[in-house]
């Protein structure tokens, strides 16, 4: 495990001169960061105002923590290739990004492979990513909300919420080991609209806490969905709250422990078996 400082100024993450170093401030002869190393942008990457791109090959890291610079602001971009996050253990931060003078337009998927336990803050920048989760025994904790216009996509590990609001476009899961703490006021926000919102294989699925799952799309034009695959214990069936919307919600083959409208005018088709 290393760490590497971005220096330098505005660049490719991927270029193999001139961006990365060892220490804050130092020297650019580092190598560009694998999956063992820890990123940090911080107040000497650069002294004004730069731009950080992911481009070409995707990008990896141990973690990622995105400070500001000296005066002005670093815009973190990037729209052809993913970056992998994957701390592990030994690692308390997966994912930070500073609140102020951090102007984040990367768009591409992060998928986060953590095997211990590490946290994510953004700190009220929003993402525009798909998130994926994919770690044998991972835990994610939320330190603040976290908010995304892109899809999650849950496969192994634990989302643990920490009473705090996960917003996002879609919520998905595989078949592996994985679990959500929601806490006794966490909840999941699912914006999404003419589309299944959220799937759920109960095959290796647990969660703990309060359950909560709002959608929260308000227009009327096409049928949220929501479905399961399996058939779930009580343990493992989740609280739905339709805030809004004048569309079709169509439930296929998902059970749930409660179905609660509030300002809904639409439709609802379907049946939980």
């Amino acid at each position: 495990m290393a760490l590497r400082y971005w220096v330098g100024g505005t660049g490719s993450w991927n270029a193999s001169t001139g961006h990365w170093a060892l220490t804050s401030g130092g020297a650019s002869t580092a190598a560009v960061p694998t999956s063992a190393d820890d990123v940090i942008f911080d107040n000497l990457s650069n002294a004004t105002a730069y731009t950080v791109t992911i481009i070409t090959v995707a990008a990896t890291c141990k973690s990622l923590v995105i400070g500001k610079p000296a005066a002005g602001n670093v815009t973190f971009a990037g729209t052809t290739t993913a970056l992998t996050i994957g701390a592990g253990s030994a690692t308390a931060v997966a994912l930070s990004i500073a609140s102020t003078n951090v102007t984040y337009t990367f768009n591409q998927a992060i998928t986060f492979t953590a095997t211990g336990s590490v946290t994510i803050a953004t700190n009220g920048v929003a993402l525009t990513n798909a998130l994926t989760f994919n770690g044998v025994a991972g835990t994610w904790t939320l330190s603040t909300a976290l908010t995304t216009t892109g899809a999650v996509a849950h496969s192994n590990g634990t989302l643990a919420l920490n009473n705090l609001s996960l917003t996002c476009l879609t919520y998905t899961s595989a078949s592996g080991t994985k679990a959500i703490a929601f806490g006794t006021s966490g909840n999941i926000n699912l914006t999404g609209s003419s589309a299944t919102i959220y799937a759920l294989t109960y095959l290796g699925f647990s969660y703990t806490g309060t359950s909560a799952f709002n959608t929260t799309y308000s227009g009327s034009t096409g049928t949220r969905t929501i479905s399961g695959t399996g058939t779930p214990t009580e343990a493992q069936v989740q609280s739905f709250n339709i805030t809004a919307g004048a569309d079709t919600f169509a439930i296929v083959s998902t059970r749930f422990k409660n179905l609660i409208y509030t300002g809904f005018t639409g439709t609802t088709t379907g049946t939980s078996p």
